[in-house]
């Protein structure tokens, strides 16, 4: 089972924290963008950097506001997309996160967004790259995951997923939660989910569903100088562990410690 903790979680440099993750014995790291902005050189050199310590790079978020944009602003999105592509092929990454639009621009056919984020992922596919598709709670137009469901299997596209967040989730008291909407997702081939709250139900109601994933754990940030991850993340590993217990097919766990936030991390 792969661990990976997400960079926007921890605080120092962004070469302290991945010191700090490769020496916590994690496997891999999600590339919060602004802390390779503020890093001193170039994405190639993170990714030569990681790749001494022994880690790779499983997600880089966010990627914002492309689904439902109007025909200008979508040929502006693809090629923000494409340097996007650039740095995660300098920095090792292969699955790029995309949280649903929050511009008030937004348009609310769900088939334009369908269609946008297919495009979106033939791109992503001639790099070997994927798309993954996330409902964040104060999205525009998308906000449930059911909602983000319907878009990635209207879009049908094998290098696009669908991404879940029980912060997301929960916060909004989404009836998919509840209802079943798991079981309509099973099909798809592979996904991924961020766990926030009431971490163990939820992962459980994932796991259950049946679909390969891979699966992000969230706890409090610290708010401490040091680089090194909170002690929450223990909590978390044991969790890890349970689910471990029930299902071992899914290819990577990835713990990350800090929750969402608007002008932060999805």
């Amino acid at each position: 089972m792969r661990r990976s903790i997400a960079t926007v979680s921890m605080s120092g440099t962004l070469r302290e924290k991945l010191e700090a993750i490769a020496a916590a014995r994690f496997d891999g790291f999600e590339l919060f963008e602004p802390d390779l902005i503020n890093f001193n050189g170039t994405a190639r050199e993170i990714g030569t950097l990681a790749a001494d310590l022994g880690l790779t790079c499983d997600l880089y978020q966010p990627f914002r506001d492309f689904e439902g944009a109007p025909d200008a602003v979508f040929k502006r999105n693809l090629e923000r997309a494409e340097r996007k592509f650039d740095v995660m092929n300098d920095v090792g990454a292969q699955l790029m996160l995309v949280c649903s639009n929050t511009q008030p621009n937004v348009l609310p056919e769900e088939e334009r967004a369908a269609e946008q984020l297919y495009a979106l992922a033939e791109r992503a596919a001639m790099r070997n790259l994927r798309i993954g598709f996330e409902a964040l709670a104060w999205g525009r137009k998308t906000n449930l995951f059911g909602q983000a469901w319907s878009i990635v299997k209207r879009a049908n596209h094998p290098h696009l997923g669908l991404i879940l967040d029980s912060f997301h989730t929960l916060s909004l008291n989404d009836e998919g939660h509840r209802k079943g909407t798991w079981q309509a997702a099973r099909a798809r081939r592979w996904g991924l989910a961020h766990c926030a709250n009431d971490l163990f139900p939820f992962c459980a109601r994932v796991v259950t569903s049946s679909y390969r994933m891979a699966l992000t754990c969230r706890s409090p940030r610290s708010t401490r100088r040091s680089a090194r991850p909170p002690r929450s993340v223990s909590s978390i590993m044991s969790t890890s562990r349970r689910i471990s217990r029930r299902e071992t097919r899914f290819p990577t766990l990835s713990i990350a410690t800090g929750p969402p936030k608007r002008s932060g991390g999805c």
